[in-house]
């Protein structure tokens, strides 16, 4: 009788979970988890991958299809929530960025995605604090690092305090100019 009851107060969370989300139909969530263990980069995982957690349900035994942050390499059924059989190939699956289920079937997901890959690259800007002013220097991309190369202004120029990043590009302010280096992903 426990596990009933836990089971469908889990379910009711998942269904409350879904429509904070803004889900229409109260269809999919994701469910963030810890990166997966396909090859090992010394580390014990490898970033190329990631896991998360996706519940999904064919509503009035109708195909229905829920999102995946990435490309799909697997998916497991972690846990099935419906009375209807969920059978791989048959009534859930996937294709690129989508799991899909059919046929009743209701359940939470494990799906592995391939994480997107970026390049890295630096820039070098020239970023000036006109007027002892807050000023931003953007360039594009998501800022990971900023180096301060040469110092052009008499103001002092201290990382965290006159100088710092913002999430595409950075930023100078109390009279800090110089020329910096940022890190960026594109």
């Amino acid at each position: 009788m426990k596990n009933v009851t836990l089971s469908l107060v889990l379910r009711s969370c998942l269904t409350a979970l879904t429509l904070l989300a803004g889900a229409v139909h109260a269809e999919s969530v994701a469910f963030p988890h810890t990166t997966s263990s396909h090859y090992d980069d010394g580390r014990g995982y490898d970033s190329r991958y990631s896991v998360s957690d996706i519940y999904c349900k064919s509503e009035g035994m109708r195909y229905n299809e829920c999102g995946a942050q990435g490309r799909i390499v697997e998916v497991q059924l972690v846990r099935q929530y419906s009375r209807a059989e969920c059978r791989e190939n048959r009534s859930y699956g996937y294709n690129r960025d989508r799991v899909w289920v059919d046929q009743g079937c209701e359940g939470l997901f494990r799906v592995t995605v391939e994480n997107e890959r970026r390049s890295v690259s630096t820039a070098r800007v020239t970023c000036d604090s006109r007027g002892m002013r807050y000023n931003e220097c953007l360039i594009g991309g998501n800022t990971l690092r900023v180096d301060l190369i040469r110092q052009t202004s008499s103001a002092d120029c201290r990382e965290g305090s006159t100088y710092g990043l913002v999430r595409d590009g950075m930023w100078v302010d109390r009279g800090c100019s110089g020329i910096f280096e940022i890190t960026y992903e594109r």
